[in-house]
């Protein structure tokens, strides 16, 4: 099974400059808990809600002047759509990431691969549960 046939193609782009606040109004109207973040066509960075809550809302910044760009983790992991699923489970738990970037043959964003789409979409290809456990128990560098 490839990535490509259980990733989520419906996409929600963060520009490095917009606001948190406009972030994390898109990311509640979507429901999603993050997005890429781009800067002109090129991917920049990965920004999710605890990067938000973390970097933005506990220490007290103003969300209406704070930048993505200022609260974004940079270095976003991308996979290919066409990656098998269990090598992209192993790039996940390698580097304790829950969400990663698909990419299409010509690094356009195609879509996203998270743990949840392993977990319902594998048809058990993939042991979802123990990839969690242990992405949850790593602490990837900073």
């Amino acid at each position: 099974m490839k990535v490509e046939d259980i990733m989520t193609s419906d996409v929600k782009l963060a520009h490095k400059g917009m606001t948190v606040l406009e972030a994390a109004q898109i990311m509640g109207d979507s429901d999603v808990g993050g997005m890429p973040v781009v800067q002109d066509e090129d991917i920049v960075g990965f920004v999710t809600d605890r990067d938000i809550v973390l970097r933005a809302v506990a220490p007290g910044l103003d969300l209406r002047n704070t930048t993505v760009g200022d609260v974004m983790s940079t270095g976003a992991h991308t996979l290919k759509v066409d990656q098998d699923v269990v090598e992209a489970a192993r790039i996940m738990k390698e580097n304790a990431v829950r969400r990663m970037i698909v990419t299409n043959k010509d690094d356009k964003i195609a879509g996203i691969l998270s743990l949840g789409d392993l977990a319902t979409r594998t048809d058990g290809e993939v042991e979802a549960g123990r990839v969690l456990g242990e992405i949850s128990s790593a602490r990837p560098s900073e």
